[in-house]
């Protein structure tokens, strides 16, 4: 445990002496070959130092983390020669080390202060390379919607240490109080974010750069889920007794955030909704109650992680070429971006879940975790599959087909290297559920 934090550490003193793009972007991937030499197939925690531990489901949150920053570091190559791009490569530098230190530890008040710390960073992505002035009040609705939600989580675990003198995951115990159980997991479903307390995620999104909505979609809204899986089994049955709340919020807020899809104008906007939409699937299989629901909703978080961020990094590149998010003016590209369409056509098509994606095996957990839960829930789950499918493909036609706007005459095509971070996104997402036998 310990060498894999000195290796982060060499990362970030690298930066300020020895900093070259080739050379970081070899140690990022020589990082990810060192932690895939020792497989944890156990559900137990392993490799135990400093509070600190792993398993394979703690494991495979690391690789997610390592390779959405990696992909969204080998994307910025053409501003490499910048002098902000030190900084940036910093920042995610420093965020990757606060992740992996989250995702490791087994102390709940060290986890608490590194869920909150992840904040730092990801404002400063927000704050120092948006767009446009908005990025301001988008950084405060983040701040002061996370910071309000973690008040009472930090409250509720000095009270149990108060106690019980004992912070550590595998000892806790909650009363069977419904006050309790909904301070002690507000916190991480703001982060997630669930529905009513979503605003901030689209405002997050729609002004941060294309690194940092890479960065919320791919690892950081798996913090508010990964919380909630650590706590799960000191509440269980607290959760027998008000879990169906949270469940039939996840519904309503599957349903509702995917007629908001329909009638979003920004591309990114309509990702970011689609994200909570997704996120609601999530929190409807985590508080189900059986294996089916927790283990399938840690592959869709995987899942999600990859297919989110590779459509952020598409809707990237057609603002780079139309400047402009909007769907009515990023029309007609198939004339001249022909091999972009592929992408957005798979991309689409994982997040509706089409085979032979990761996704899909998800999605068949999870609906089968929740009709066991209730049986008559089946009619939202519809809606949302249909709604979903809906989105997807107005976003796909209007992208693709229609007349072409003016201004796109002068496009420069796509590069090599946008390519390879598109496939990187794509592959492992198609690839993973090959070995859906493993996972099961």
């Amino acid at each position: 445990m310990l060498r894999i934090i000195f290796f982060f550490l060499l990362i970030i003193f690298l930066c300020f002496f020895f900093f070259n793009w080739w050379n970081q972007i070899s140690l990022f991937f020589l990082r990810i070959f060192l932690l895939s030499l020792k497989r944890e197939t156990q559900h137990y925690v392993t490799n135990v130092s400093l509070r600190l531990g792993h398993d394979c489901f703690i494991k495979s949150l690391v690789y997610l983390s390592v390779w959405i920053l990696v992909l969204r570091i080998l994307g910025r190559r053409k501003f490499f020669f910048t002098l902000s791009f030190k900084r940036f490569f910093l920042c995610v530098s420093f965020l990757n080390l606060i992740l992996f230190l989250t995702f490791s530890c087994l102390n709940s008040l060290i986890f608490f202060f590194l869920f909150e710390s992840s904040l730092i960073p990801t404002l400063y992505l927000i704050l120092g390379w948006g767009y446009k002035v908005e990025r301001v009040n988008s950084g405060l609705y983040i701040l002061f919607y996370t910071i309000f939600g973690s008040l009472p989580l930090i409250v509720i675990i000095v009270f149990h240490f108060l106690n019980f003198y004992t912070l550590y995951f595998d000892y806790m115990y909650f009363f069977q109080d419904g006050l309790i159980y909904f301070c002690l997991m507000f916190g991480f479903l703001v982060k997630m974010p669930i529905f009513l307390v979503h605003s901030w995620l689209p405002k997050a999104h729609v002004e941060a750069p294309v690194s940092g909505s890479i960065i919320l979609a791919g690892v950081l809204l798996k913090l508010g889920g990964y919380g909630i899986l650590k706590f799960i089994y000191s509440i269980f049955f607290v959760l027998i007794k008000f879990g169906f709340i949270f469940i039939c919020f996840g519904l309503m807020g599957g349903v509702v955030s995917s007629i908001m899809c329909l009638r979003q104008t920004d591309i990114k906007s309509l990702i970011a909704y689609s994200s909570v939409a997704h996120m609601s699937l999530v929190i409807r299989g985590l508080f189900s109650q059986n294996s089916w629901g927790f283990f399938f909703s840690i592959w869709m978080i995987i899942a999600h992680g990859l297919c989110s961020s590779g459509l952020f990094y598409l809707s990237n590149i057609n603002f780079e070429r139309c400047h402009s998010r909007r769907v009515y003016l990023n029309k007609g590209l198939i004339r001249i971006l022909p091999n972009l369409r592929m992408w957005w056509f798979f991309f689409n098509a994982c997040n509706i879940a089409c085979p032979p994606s990761l996704n899909l095996l998800r999605e068949v957990g999870l609906i089968n975790s929740i009709l066991r839960w209730c049986l008559w829930s089946i009619i939202c789950l519809c809606l949302i599959s249909f709604l979903r499918a809906c989105y997807r493909l107005y976003l796909f036609s209007f992208s693709q087909h229609g007349s072409l706007y003016s201004i796109l005459n002068c496009l420069h095509g796509c590069s090599l290297q946008e390519f390879i971070v598109l496939f990187l996104h794509w592959f492992p997402l198609n690839v993973i559920v090959l070995f859906c036998e493993l996972i099961l």
